[in-house]
């Protein structure tokens, strides 16, 4: 999420209440000149991963979020595979 500031930041998924979680720490995983998927990519310069470690001062949810350009690049994560829809219908 951002605001009009252009800050990014991440909501909590237990507390649900748009309880704002800390970042505690970042680190660099990765860094290189661009090679994946330069077919799609054209205008990458550099190959990513940030890591952060993130915490929820309310339910104590301690937790690492990734930030890269390497992999998927577009579509809608409810079409992915990865990503489960709940059902609209009752057993």
């Amino acid at each position: 999420m951002t605001d009009a500031s252009e800050h990014f930041f991440f909501l909590c998924p237990r507390c649900a209440d748009n309880t704002v979680l800390q970042i505690l720490d970042v680190g660099v995983v990765r860094d290189a000149p661009a090679t994946y998927d330069l077919e799609h990519r054209a205008k990458a310069r550099r190959d990513f991963k940030i890591a952060m470690k993130i915490h929820c001062l309310k339910c104590k949810l301690m937790d690492f979020v990734e930030i890269s350009n390497d992999a998927w690049q577009g579509g809608k994560i409810a079409n992915d595979l990865l990503v489960e829809e709940p059902s609209i219908y009752s057993n």
